[in-house]
Parts: structure tokens; sequence; C-alpha cells
């Protein structure tokens, strides 16, 4: 029976997390042989790890006190699920269904919201739950390799 492959990092919350959740995100998905979805997955990741970065809330400490997870799960060779988790326990990540992207009176282009719109956009479901352990949220990306006909055997990954 095929199983799930796991890659998990934390981070501090600074800059240099964007480009760590990246390099995890790449690794993971050329290990597993699923470099197809490396470009909407990577966006993903970015978008998700930038957001965290601009809401994580610095009134917790240092930047260690507030890390960012990353995490990617190949599950049962029919499903990719990007996670990142922050501290942030107040604001939800406002995926489009939540909130409407905001967009400039005179040009009429995004001014907020955009980057959430995207993940929505790439991936087949996305949505937030509170983390229990030790506060914050984790926000998830499911890509669907069904639906995608990617479907392949964990083992053989």
């Amino acid at each position: 029976m095929p199983g799930v492959l796991y890659r998990v990092d934390q981070f501090p919350a600074v800059p240099g997390a964007l480009d760590a959740a990246r390099a995890l995100v790449t690794a993971a998905l050329a290990d597993w042989k699923l470099c197809k979805l490396t470009s909407d997955v990577v966006q993903c990741a970015g978008e998700l790890v930038a957001n965290a970065l601009r809401h994580t809330m610095p009134w917790l400490g240092t930047v260690n006190d507030r890390p960012i997870t990353v995490g990617v799960r190949f599950w049962h060779g029919e499903q990719l699920l990007l996670e990142v988790g922050d501290c942030n326990s107040v604001a939800s990540p406002g995926f489009p269904e939540e909130r409407p992207v905001i967009t400039d009176e005179v040009s009429g282009l995004p001014e907020s919201g955009i980057g959430l719109f995207l993940v929505r956009a790439f991936s087949d479901l996305c949505w937030w739950e509170p983390r229990v352990s030790y506060g914050g949220k984790v926000a998830y990306v499911m890509f669907d390799l069904v639906r995608r006909g990617m479907v392949r055997d964990v083992c053989h990954a």
C-alpha cells in the first residue's frame, strides 16, 4: 500500500525564509519526480510564507520565537499537500472565498489579496485551521494528482 512522503522544516521569521521554503519545496518535488508541479507549488509556498512574514506578530519576541513551518506531503501517490504554519492566531490567511481581492479605485489593479487569489487559482483546494499545539495557524494547499493525470506509486517516487 502506498504511503506518505513528508518533508518539513522550520525557519525564523526573516526574509530569507522565502528562499529556504522555495528550496525545500523544489528539492522535495524533484526527489519525488513531480517536477511538473514545481512552478505552481513554489509560487504557493512563496505567497504563503510572504504572508506569514508580513502578518506574524513582532511583539512575540525575537524572530526565532515566531518560526514559520513549511511542509510538503506526497499523499498516497494521489495528492500533494503544502503546509505553511505561523504563530499568528489572530488573522486568517483570507483565501478568496473568505475575502475578496482589494483593487485600486483609480487603476483597477489589485492592491491586496492577489497572492492568495493566485494560491487558490494554482491549487485544487486550500484552507486553514488553528494550530492547537502552540498557537498560530496552518494554511493548507492541496494539489490533486488524479485530476492532473499525475498519479504515481509513492514507493517508486
